[in-house]
């Protein structure tokens, strides 16, 4: 199980663009603390099992279900934990170490996108296919500042909405960026370019959406 200071290592398979998480609880990592993410690999056999070398990888996955679900993986790091040879019968635990260079995003599961994290084991043989197997974890990056994310500069610019009824009413929104952070604060300006209707209350209300 993937396990790092604070996280408390349980199985949970991840769920489709839509679907919730369960009442599982899942590994948590925070980025900023620093260390990689280690833990131990359990293998169960019942006779002896030949390998060819059993590899550990730390994934990143995007999964956009819109007419057919598509895969995207902006993260895949992996590390060697066995030269080929053989495990004895029984259960034989395996410690795992893995530095990922960069986990950027924060784990997230919407209605159409599901951006995850797994740990990957694969048990290479030479005569038989692959023994696979992955274990979820989630991403937390609390310290991250909207700075430390790579966007593109025409997302930094000033940005301007116009809005009303043609002849009676005229508003323009006013932001300083298009693109934020959830530790920012939105800043901006309404402006009434043309007002003939009488306004009672204004309220802003701010509306999550997956576009």
């Amino acid at each position: 199980d993937p396990a790092n200071p604070g996280a408390r290592p349980e199985p949970l398979h991840p769920p489709e663009p839509g679907e919730t998480f369960t009442d599982e609880e899942i590994c948590l990592f925070r980025p900023e603390l620093g260390g990689p993410l280690c833990g131990s690999i359990e293998v169960s056999y019942g006779k002896s099992l030949a390998h060819e070398g059993i590899v550990v990888a730390v994934v990143g996955q995007i999964l956009v279900s819109f007419v057919q679900p598509e895969k995207h993986h902006f993260l895949v790091s992996e590390a060697t934990v066995a030269q080929p040879g053989q495990l004895p019968a029984g259960v034989s635990t395996i410690p795992f170490e893995v530095k990922p260079p960069e986990l950027p995003y924060d784990s997230y599961v919407g209605a159409d996108v599901v951006l995850r994290y797994f740990v990957r084991v694969q048990i290479k043989r030479k005569r038989s296919s692959d023994i696979y197997h992955e274990q979820d974890f989630w991403v937390e990056n609390l310290g991250m500042r909207s700075s430390d994310v790579p966007i593109d500069d025409s997302l930094q610019s000033a940005r301007q909405v116009d809005v009303g009824i043609e002849g009676y009413l005229h508003i323009v929104f006013e932001f300083d960026k298009t693109w934020y952070h959830l530790n920012d604060v939105i800043l901006g300006q309404v402006f009434f370019a043309q007002v003939h209707l009488p306004i009672d209350q204004m309220f802003i209300t701010m509306v999550r959406k997956e576009i």
